[in-house]
């Protein structure tokens, strides 16, 4: 996967850029029913047929070819002319994971599209790949093992951009004449003899403010080495659905030079205000780590791991047994030393 590069200083590395997308959730499948099951709201227009089998596992759902080619295409109306679709700014997510690499053809494995006011695009993705549908901006690297997230954000109905894991894959401005507004997920078989296409989730809505974090995975502040040794990534929980690119977070250490966020996306079976930051190398777990979350370049939020571990807080009780203990030990001791005088 590229990743853009970065300045160190000797003591303190800092990256600064972005802003927080804070979400108006609309529409949520979590792929736990077929896209055609009437709570999801797609409509098939080209099926599966005798090479391909749609199921559900594990909340994810699964498109499988045993070999040959077969396009499968599920339809989903955001607004179906003269019905507006939502006023921008708009966003489209999925997550989405294949058992297939890259290829001399693009086109065999999935891709998703999008339809909206000006805006008539789509990608193809690939187990370790990700490809514009012109095939100018390509992200390769990508772990097949692992459900990646892709983005679709527009704030104005006419330019766009499309990111994979937080990282910027393409956008323009579009220009284009349409009516309704709708998404594509699509599967294509052909491109070996056992490929496994799975969607964990697709979801749309509008974009806010920026929210607040209210929870981490591990907590903020000390980390036991011995307990987070090689801990490379941790999950920020918002109060509300939101998300985070790679360039919406500054990181600054107190000594070295500070990871590198690689990759911002969701948990396999995750929630909408969860994501996870992925680092290029483990905390630094020696130094303090802060991890600033920014909008519109302001800090609206921070993360910081690695202080001295906190004192215990004594409560009112126990401080008074605490003095009590000390007194009493004073009497003692006075006594005594009147004794031998």
């Amino acid at each position: 996967m590229s990743v853009r590069g970065r300045l160190a200083a000797v003591f303190v590395f800092s990256c600064l850029a972005g802003a927080a997308h804070a979400d108006e959730l609309l529409y949520r499948w979590e792929g736990d029913v077929l896209p055609d099951d009437p709570s999801a709201g797609w409509v098939i227009f080209n099926p599966c047929d005798e090479d391909c089998t749609p199921s559900i596992a594990d909340g994810h759902f699964v498109l499988r070819w045993v070999g040959g080619s077969d396009i499968v295409n599920y339809h989903l109306w955001i607004a179906q002319s003269p019905d507006v679709p939502p006023a921008p700014p708009f966003w489209v997510e999925w997550s989405f994971r294949s058992n297939t690499h890259l290829t001399n053809s693009p086109s065999c494995d999935g891709s998703f599209k999008w339809h909206y006011l000006q805006i008539d695009d789509s990608v193809d993705t690939h187990g370790d790949a990700a490809i514009s549908f012109e095939g100018g901006d390509v992200i390769t690297g990508l772990d097949p093992s692992m459900f990646h997230t892709y983005r679709f954000e527009t704030d104005d109905g006419n330019d766009f951009r499309v990111f994979v894991d937080g990282e910027l894959l393409f956008g323009y401005p579009d220009n284009e004449t349409l009516t309704g507004a709708y998404l594509q997920m699509r599967g294509q078989g052909g491109c070996g003899t056992d490929e496994v296409n799975e969607w964990d989730f697709v979801r749309y809505g509008t974009i806010g403010g920026g929210e607040r974090i209210v929870a981490t995975d591990p907590p903020r502040g000390f980390l036991d080495p011995k307990q987070h040794a090689g801990l490379d990534r941790f999950t920020v929980t918002f109060d509300d659905p939101n998300y985070v690119y790679i360039d919406d977070i500054a990181v600054t250490v107190s000594d070295g030079v500070a990871p590198i966020v690689i990759q911002t996306r969701r948990l396999d079976n995750g929630h909408p205000e969860t994501v996870q930051i992925v680092l290029d190398r483990p905390l630094p777990l020696d130094s303090v780590i802060r991890f600033d979350f920014l909008e519109n370049d302001q800090v609206t939020d921070s993360v910081i791991y690695g202080q001295a571990p906190p004192i215990p807080a004594i409560s009112a009780w126990g401080l008074v047994a605490t003095l009590l203990a000390i007194l009493t030990l004073g009497t003692l001791v006075l006594r005594r030393d009147a004794a031998y005088h």
